[in-house]
């Protein structure tokens, strides 16, 4: 199911192609990058090929691209929706690590996090980070997540050779509109 080009000042956020599984193979068997994604296993191609075809056929599954503004895929980021409950669930990674430091996360995390909020009209927004990634847990509380949650020894990181900390983060739509200086609307009860 296609879905929609989002875009800010410098980022494009566009469905992925078929052919983005090279860059995504690469990144994802980079340990730097994926030191704080909890993955432990080589990514294959051909398992890549078959996530990108699911994903792009999932109705609930916003996965992008991430293009910035010289035209270079840097990343990907996206989230999984859950209509029932109105909310979604938040992930990103930037797999160019000459990207890395230029604030691309914190514009990506806006653009998803308006897109949500306003277009899709979701309640919450979550995500999971590993507690020694200071840098994002940084940038999610400036942007208004706040922390629910502390879990502690949650995963083993083969990078690391130890046991990592996690911490469940949220954002609500009330929350986001007083940051954006929106006042909520509510009915008065007779």
């Amino acid at each position: 199911m296609p879905k929609p080009t989002l875009k800010g000042p410098r980022i494009t956020l566009r469905q992925p192609k078929l052919s983005d599984a090279a860059l995504c193979v690469r990144w994802f068997n980079d340990p730097k990058v994926t030191i704080y994604l909890g993955r432990q296993q080589k990514l294959a191609m051909k398992d890549e090929i078959e996530y990108l075809k699911k994903m792009i056929r999932d109705k609930d599954n916003y996965n992008y691209s991430v293009i910035n503004e010289n035209g270079k895929h840097i990343g990907m980021a996206g989230f999984h929706l859950k209509r029932k409950d109105k909310r979604a669930t938040y992930g990103i990674t930037i797999g160019e690590k000459k990207e890395w430091g230029k604030g691309y996360g914190q514009e990506i995390t806006e653009i998803i996090i308006d897109f949500v909020f306003r277009k899709l009209k979701v309640n919450r927004l979550d995500l999971k980070v590993f507690e020694p990634n200071k840098r994002a847990v940084h940038i999610y509380e400036k942007m208004g997540f706040k922390i629910e949650g502390h879990r502690r020894a949650i995963s083993y990181n083969l990078v690391t050779k130890r046991f990592d900390d996690d911490y469940i983060m949220s954002i609500l739509r009330e929350d986001w509109l007083k940051r954006k200086g929106r006042r909520i609307l509510t009915k008065k009860r007779v």
